[in-house]
C-alpha cells in the first residue's frame, strides 16, 4: 500500500517531493481507501528516493513519514535526469530501513504498491534484506528475467503466477530503461498509475500532482507495461 512516482528528463525534484508529501499525507485524490474522508489513509511507514548521479544510483531512505521528516529537505536541490520516489503504508513487514522502498538489486531499482499474499520464489543469488512481499517480488522478477532474457516477457510470466493479491503496481528501472506495470485489480482508483509528458519531461505517478498544473495526465490501463527510454523519453506500450 503505497504512493510512488518516477520522473525522467528535465526533473524538478523539489516539486516532486512536495507532490509525494501531498499524496502520502492523503491530501490529494479520492480513491477506494479514503472515500469517506481525506486524511484517513496516510502513507506513514517510511519513504525513499532513488536517483541517478553521474550515471550511478543514489538510494536514500527514512523510516519516518515523509510529511514529518526534515530529511526531505536534503534532496530538494538534487540535479538528475531520473528520480524515483516512494512513500510506504505498511501491510507486510515492519517499519524498518530494510523494508523501505525503493529497493536496489544489481543495476535495477524497484518499488511497489499493493500486497501479494502468494508464496514468492526467487533465486538466492539475489540478496533480499527485508521481509516485505515487495522486495521478494523484485527478486522474483529478476529471477524470471535471468531465464527469459526479455524483460517484458519476464514481467508477464512472473506476474501471471500471483492470484492472491490486493494490487500489483510497480516501477522497475535501470540506467537506460524504466518499466511501469499495473496488474488487473478491483480497486482501480487506488491501484492506478497516471502518466504526464512534455517535450523534455515525463512522469508516472500514483496520483496527478497539483504541483504540476501544466501537465496533461492520462491513465495507464490495467495489464499494460509501459517501457520508457530514459535518454530519449520514447514510450512503448506493451499490451497483454
Amino acid at each position: 500500500m503505497c504512493r510512488m512516482l518516477i520522473a525522467v528528463g528535465n526533473v524538478n525534484v523539489n516539486l516532486l517531493l512536495d507532490g509525494l508529501v501531498t499524496m502520502a499525507n492523503d491530501e490529494n485524490e479520492k480513491h477506494e481507501r479514503n472515500q469517506n474522508k481525506n486524511g484517513n489513509w496516510k502513507h506513514d511507514g517510511g519513504w525513499g528516493i532513488a536517483y541517478l548521479e553521474n550515471n550511478r544510483w543514489i538510494v536514500e531512505k527514512s523510516t519516518k513519514p515523509i510529511f514529518k521528516d526534515p530529511k526531505v529537505n536534503k534532496f530538494r536541490n538534487v540535479k538528475t535526469n531520473l528520480v524515483i520516489l516512494h512513500a510506504r503504508k505498511v501491510t507486510i513487514g515492519k517499519i524498518s530501513m530494510e523494508n523501505t522502498h525503493p529497493f536496489q538489486l544489481n543495476e535495477f531499482i524497484f518499488c511497489h504498491n499493493g500486497t501479494v499474499r502468494d508464496k514468492i520464489y526467487y533465486d538466492s543469488k539475489f540478496t533480499v534484506k527485508g521481509d516485505t512481499d515487495s522486495e521478494h517480488l523484485f527478486g522474483s522478477i529478476l529471477t524470471e528475467n535471468k531465464k527469459e532474457k526479455n524483460i517484458i516477457e519476464a514481467i508477464r510470466n512472473n506476474l501471471n503466477k500471483y492470484q492472491n493479491y490486493t494490487g500489483i503496481n510497480f516501477i522497475l528501472a535501470n540506467r537506460n530503461k524504466s518499466y511501469v506495470f499495473i496488474k488487473k485489480n478491483n480497486q482501480p482508483k487506488y491501484y492506478q498509475m497516471k502518466m504526464g509528458k512534455k517535450k523534455d519531461f515525463l512522469i508516472v505517478s500514483s496520483e496527478e500532482l497539483p504541483q504540476l498544473p501544466n501537465i496533461e495526465w492520462q491513465k495507464i490501463k490495467q495489464e499494460e507495461i509501459i517501457e520508457i527510454d530514459n535518454k530519449t523519453l520514447h514510450l512503448k506500450t506493451n499490451k497483454k
